[in-house]
């Protein structure tokens, strides 16, 4: 049994190039009609696909070309084979530029409105970020804070009960929201030309037999919280509470209004002060 080699390489659905021992070949046409040339000459096979029946002619070059007298050039085996050749070149080109796929369209420019070129999109600032401070910079905010009256203690670079409270003062007298925080933002402000430095406390003019004041604890100031609103007594946000000697407490809130708090019979009652006096004043 001898060596066989045949191979088909399809150019499309009736177009084909096959290669054997013996050199090749291109098929044209479909299944049951097709043409194969090659260099011995052009094969016609017509049949019925799937019936078995075929009928099939060949013609071979030197039967197809006209009778030439011989001619000193090469011989003519070799010229018909490089005409085969060209064909199939020619064909094989025709079949690339039929089959290359078209470059993808680009897709059309979004239009532009008139009112985006007429208002362009606006930048939202970003407030900077806040951050807890550093002992030097707690001292600088609790010195600063005595520039506006408000006393926090010792400098001292911690965030105690004084310095939470004067910071609390500090909010309340500007309507702030009150949460006593220590940060940057508070540390800014403070810098800043917008603050304006309050004048240090004048001597008290409360006569000498006045009832002494100090900050209330922080159980006195929840008292004072739950009597304001047990009484019905409007206080949206409390700002100092101190404790008289007498055992009354003493409650400013952000509205103005003072009330004084004293035990009757056992239960708390509050008193709502006149807002001109001060905290303190006897009789109130």
């Amino acid at each position: 049994m001898g060596f066989r080699f045949r191979k088909r390489v399809s150019l499309g659905s009736l177009v084909r190039l096959n290669f054997s021992k013996s050199g090749v070949s291109l098929g044209l046409g479909p299944r049951g009609a097709n043409v194969n040339i090659s260099q011995r000459g052009i094969t016609r096979t017509v049949g019925l696909p799937g019936s078995g029946l075929s009928h099939q002619s060949f013609t071979s070059w030197q039967d197809a070309a006209p009778p030439q007298p011989p001619a000193p050039s090469a011989p003519r085996g070799k010229t018909n084979f490089i005409r085969f050749v060209l064909i199939c070149l020619v064909l094989a080109g025709i079949y690339q530029v039929i089959a290359r796929p078209s470059p993808p369209a680009a897709p059309p420019a979004a239009p532009t409105s008139s009112a985006t070129r007429e208002n362009p999109p606006t930048v939202e600032l970003v407030e900077p970020p806040n951050r807890p401070l550093t002992t030097a910079e707690i001292q600088e905010v609790q010195t600063l804070l005595k520039r506006f009256g408000r006393d926090p203690g010792s400098s001292d670079g911690i965030v105690g009960p004084k310095t939470t409270q004067a910071v609390k003062l500090f909010e309340a007298a500007r309507g702030w929201p009150i949460t006593g925080n220590v940060d940057l933002r508070l540390l800014e402000y403070l810098r800043s030309p917008r603050a304006t430095v309050v004048p240090p406390p004048q001597p008290s003019t409360v006569p000498p037999d006045a009832p002494r004041t100090i900050d209330a604890s922080a159980d006195d100031t929840a008292l004072v919280l739950r009597v304001l609103r047990d009484t019905a007594h409007p206080c949206p946000i409390l700002v100092r509470a101190v404790r008289v000697s007498d055992g009354s407490l003493r409650a400013l809130c952000t509205n103005g209004e003072i009330y004084r708090l004293a035990q009757a019979r056992g239960e708390w009652l509050a008193i709502r002060c006149s807002a001109a006096e001060r905290m303190g004043v006897k009789g109130c």
